[in-house]
């Protein structure tokens, strides 16, 4: 669903009454789903939801995004160790890089509406937009796959990797030991299905780093394992300047 809007007062109006459909869903519901908001605001309404390592790749000769991603990330270890430390978990290091301005396959929301506005309006030649995901806010653990995902550039040494080949090599890093036990019966191919499922769905991450702890990130829509690809949003406000 889209809405335009010209005023303010228009905005807060809409992000209200969105606040308030999530607040009566989550009093009626017995069910573990408690729905949550988070905005992205963007400058210009022409602009796709694509991550900045996504960015800007049309050429066939482009450097993969697995290939642009690992580059950047040793070189952020390698230059600045004392930040972007070899014992941060995988989606705790992408966080970093992403507060630090290194592109990476994460986009930012914020579950503030007015904070996605100021960045939806920064631009006063174009019309900018905001967008607003639902999500299940019961659901905020850093689960072992995503720290997976959030890893792919080292397990992948191509434009792609098998799924099957992928499950098998993440379902042996130390984030999996609790839950490894609920595998031991999977075949790589169940596995690599599983990978797929979770790399299909939009994943919400809460930041837990101490100097980026109010932000909030995104992962990307994926359709192989490192891919960073198009995100879907639930509904979005246009802004009319």
């Amino acid at each position: 669903m889209t809405k335009e809007i010209e005023t303010i007062e228009e905005f807060i109006k809409e992000s209200f009454e969105l606040r308030e459909e999530a607040e009566r869903y989550n009093k009626g519901s017995k069910s573990t789903h408690h729905k949550a908001l988070a905005f992205r605001g963007q400058s210009d309404k022409a602009y796709k939801l694509i991550p900045a390592i996504g960015r800007e790749r049309q050429l066939s000769c482009d450097i993969s995004i697995l290939n642009q991603e690992r580059n950047l990330i040793e070189m952020a270890k390698y230059k600045l160790p004392h930040i972007f430390k070899s014992d941060l978990l995988p989606i705790d290091l992408l966080s970093l890089l992403q507060h630090y301005g290194i592109p990476t396959r994460l986009l930012d929301v914020t579950s503030n509406p007015l904070v996605a506005l100021y960045f939806a309006s920064l631009d006063d030649r174009v019309d900018g937009e905001v967008f607003a995901f639902e999500y299940n806010d019961s659901d905020k653990a850093n689960y072992p796959v995503i720290n997976a995902i959030a890893e792919t550039y080292k397990f992948a040494f191509a434009t792609s990797s098998p799924l099957l080949s992928f499950f098998r090599t993440v379902i042996n890093q130390p984030y999996f030991n609790e839950q490894r036990e609920q595998f031991v019966d999977e075949t790589d191919e169940q596995g690599g299905g599983w990978i797929k499922e979770c790399c299909e769905q939009l994943i919400f991450v809460n930041a837990i780093y101490s100097i980026i702890m109010n932000m909030t990130l995104i992962y990307v829509r994926s359709q192989e394992p490192g891919d960073a690809l198009g995100l879907r949003g639930q509904s979005c406000i246009s802004l009319t300047k």
